[in-house]
């Protein structure tokens, strides 16, 4: 059967139970009950005298920080050239000026030389996104940042289990913020994570965000009957029947199945938070991330094993397709990029023989039409846009699939090389 692209991790009678409870709330004692003990259990991965709390979005949670880190107005704030577009507004709606640093070539890393060339005295922050899993180098990134005297805060969302050395990702800078939106390792439907052991920090966020009004409960249980349409598609055998062959068809075309990933379905620049930014996270939510939790060790520790058993048999045959890393080992293999010129032709042949693959689909920001006045240069992070192609990488793939994959990519590769020649 066919190996999908993606896993939704999160069970059936997880998302039912969800949705029950989030049309029968709890009453208010039990519910902050239930976040705290989310919020303590999310945070102590990173240490005991780390805390942790919970809002409505990842994007959300860097708007909190951003108000609560006394920041001088108008500061210029350091971000990834590869993300979540709407970061862009994030900043902007916090009274600062957004500029994207461009990655390593063949890496996904921060390219320090352009990190120190557009450093200024207006530099407030530098929020460094470990992409697919792969940490980035902190010690180099830190050291920069502490010779201009700039806090750090690191974008976990695609990284909860990778680390560096002895360290894990998410320590290295004054907090550290993680998605727990869809495909991600604890997945809340909606929802964001800061941990900082920083206490003053934690009391100024908490006097944010603890008053904001509950969010409307339709969008979240709309997202849970999202989440149960995708697990029934993703499925191996309705995959294998049913959607991998219309994916086929429309290879060089519209991807529905991507579409229903993006976050940012249409970027534009906004002049106002919406409304529903403005909110609060739910007892539900905390229930699901507390369930979460109790597997994410278990599923982590089999995806890891994965990853590397893929890498390792790629790196033997074709090393200059995997993307650069400071830590092959400390990576969490969230995502499994491969970088290749001939991503097209790559996934039509991994089609053929029965792997789904996606190509990049966070925004490169220099390339988003909407953010063009504000004059981004990435040229590395556009050529990893264009050579970036996703194969399966989750904790369900079983040994014969990821025996699978290990095989079938080195020979397309060979074949597709020898093509070009």
């Amino acid at each position: 059967m066919a190996i999908p692209r993606a896993q939704i991790g999160l069970g059936y009678g997880e998302l039912f139970r969800f949705i029950g409870q989030t049309i029968s709330p709890t009453t208010e004692s039990v519910a902050e009950d239930k976040i705290t003990a989310f919020e303590k259990a999310f945070a102590q991965r990173y240490g005991d005298d780390y805390r942790g709390i919970v809002c409505c979005k990842a994007r959300m949670a860097f708007y909190h920080l951003l108000k609560a880190m006394d920041l001088r107005p108008h500061s210029e704030i350091m971000i990834s050239a590869i993300h979540v577009a709407d970061f862009v507004n994030i900043i902007r709606l916090a009274g600062h000026t957004p500029v994207a640093i461009d990655l390593q070539v063949n890496g996904y890393d921060i390219d320090p030389n352009d990190l120190k060339a557009k450093l200024s005295e207006r530099t407030g922050l530098i929020l460094v996104t470990h992409l697919s899993g792969y940490p980035s180098d902190m010690p180099t990134i830190c050291q920069i940042a502490d010779a201009h005297g700039v806090p750090v805060v690191e974008d976990c969302s695609q990284a909860l289990s990778a680390t560096l050395g002895d360290k894990r990702i998410g320590t290295f800078g004054k907090a550290a913020i993680f998605s727990l939106s869809l495909l991600k390792s604890v997945c809340t439907l909606n929802g964001g994570m800061i941990v900082t052991r920083n206490e003053a920090l934690h009391e100024k966020l908490a006097t944010q965000i603890k008053p904001l009004p509950a969010p409307a409960r339709l969008p979240l249980i709309q997202e849970a009957i999202k989440n149960l349409v995708l697990k029934t598609l993703l499925s191996r055998l309705v995959f294998s029947i049913g959607v991998f062959p219309l994916l086929k068809l429309a290879q060089g075309g519209y991807d529905r199945l991507s579409s229903y990933q993006k976050t940012n379905k249409t970027v534009i620049l906004r002049d106002r938070l919406p409304d529903d930014f403005m909110t609060r996270f739910l007892a539900p939510q905390a229930i699901l991330g507390l369930s979460q939790l109790d597997t994410l060790e278990e599923r982590e520790t089999q995806r890891i094993i994965a990853g590397r058993a893929v890498r390792a048999s790629i790196k033997r045959a074709h090393e200059t397709i995997l993307p650069k890393t400071i830590a092959e080992d400390g990576s969490g293999y969230w995502l499994f990029p491969l970088l290749i010129d001939r991503t097209t032709a790559l996934q039509r042949e991994l089609a053929n023989q029965g792997i789904d693959s996606s190509k990049l689909l966070l925004s490169v920001l220099s390339l988003e039409e909407a953010f063009s006045e504000l004059g981004f240069s990435c040229p590395n992070a556009e050529n990893l846009r264009r050579d970036t192609l996703f194969i399966p990488m989750y904790a369900d793939l079983d040994g014969k699939d990821v025996e699978r994959i290990a095989r079938v990519v080195p020979e397309l590769v060979k074949n597709i090389n020898s093509q070009e020649g």
